[in-house]
């Protein structure tokens, strides 16, 4: 009889090693599968389902892969000119920074609150007085979120243990994850340093340890405390903050990207400076590795990913989307990302035109941008 190290190192030593170019080729090909599926959402015009998501996040991204550090910073520079300073902070002793696709489950609960802000502020009678009508508005920080399926299922995940085991590791890294976002204008400064997640109630499937309390909602009253849904309460401060900056993002985008955190980054960054475009901008690529989740100095690598997300964004269907690779060869003048308001302000969201002979053909002249 074989010992139990012995049996380890025998199953460890038969174990055929990881193929990572096929792996490659098997994620490339779902990438194919993903755009064909959303070229024909938006044939059909069913590319409605948008989620908002913190402008913060769109543009300073949270690390791709788990790191030691307790502190992550990230800055960027807006088409307005002004700059963007955004740092995640780990607050609890043992518990690591948010990363890769914990932005799931985050942008989850910022999509929710916005919506429901949405649709309280819709509802608001034209007398209401200005403490009841922020009380309502503020009431919208609050998420309900009973059981692990009401993400899952929005994610196209499977509801088994080890998405179960993993959800409840995302969000124990987001509940201690503080947040500092410094917005510097000509005006002046904008800052706020705050929780994402003030406050939570756990359903038990959350719960680290079976002793761990369900919690309160600083927003309820005693009384109401009592029968308190489960869920999460933003922090007052961030929550403030993606009312009034935050972007519409494809909800497929981050379902079928979710796993391949770097390209739903730059898919997003993408679509969202198109969005918010008015004129064309550059965006250099050390400006643009300070930006997103990545420390990779590698000119090269970067560039082709760049290229690969403008064929992603653009096999959607999106052919007014405007962007482009530059590099450089003169060490004098910088390689970067050129991109502007797409072409007729069509956007990604909007559906193709069926009547194809009712409108002139897209040449590549139009999509292009002037050389200096």
């Amino acid at each position: 009889m074989l010992s139990k190290s012995t049996a380890i190192t025998t199953a460890s030593s038969t174990r055929k090693p990881r193929n990572r170019d096929s792996e490659e080729n098997r994620a490339q090909m779902k990438l194919i599968d993903f755009i064909g599926t959303l070229r024909d959402q938006r044939d059909h015009g069913g590319m409605n389902e948008m989620w908002q998501v913190a402008q913060a996040l769109i543009v300073c991204g949270l690390p791709y892969d788990e790191v030691k550090a307790t502190q992550w910073q990230k800055k960027a520079r807006l088409g307005d000119g002004s700059e963007l300073r955004v740092s995640f902070a780990a607050t609890q002793k043992g518990v690591a920074l948010p990363f890769g696709q914990d932005r799931g489950p985050l942008y989850y609960l910022i999509n929710c609150a916005i919506r429901k802000y949405k649709q309280i502020e819709e509802s608001l009678p034209g007398d209401i007085d200005d403490a009841e009508k922020q009380k309502r508005l503020d009431s919208a920080r609050f998420v309900e979120w009973e059981t692990a399926a009401d993400y899952l299922d929005v994610m196209g995940k499977r509801k088994d243990g080890a998405q179960y085991k993993a959800l409840k590791a995302r969000l124990q890294r987001l509940r201690f994850c503080a947040i500092s976002v410094l917005r510097t204008t000509k005006d002046g400064d904008e800052s706020l340093v705050a929780p994402m997640v003030r406050a939570s109630r756990l359903p038990r499937w959350a719960r680290t340890s079976p002793s761990e309390e369900p919690g309160v909602l600083t927003i309820a009253s005693a009384s109401e405390r009592s029968r308190q849904p489960c869920g999460f309460e933003l922090g007052n401060e961030f929550f403030h903050d993606i009312v009034k900056f935050h972007g519409p993002v494809p909800e497929d985008v981050i379902r079928t990207l979710l796993t391949r955190p770097k390209y739903l980054d730059l898919f997003i960054l993408m679509q969202w400076r198109a969005f918010a475009a008015k004129t064309d901008s550059f965006i250099p690529f050390n400006d643009l590795r300070e930006q997103i989740g990545t420390s990779d100095t590698n000119d090269s690598r970067l560039a082709s990913d760049l290229r690969k997300t403008i064929l992603l964004v653009r096999g959607t269907g999106w052919k007014e989307f405007r962007a482009e690779v530059r590099v450089s060869r003169n060490k004098n003048r910088a390689s970067g990302l050129l991109i502007g308001p797409p072409l007729n302000g069509v956007q990604l969201s909007a559906p193709t035109v069926k009547n194809k002979k009712m409108i002139r053909p897209i040449t590549t002249k139009q999509l292009s941008f002037p050389r200096n």
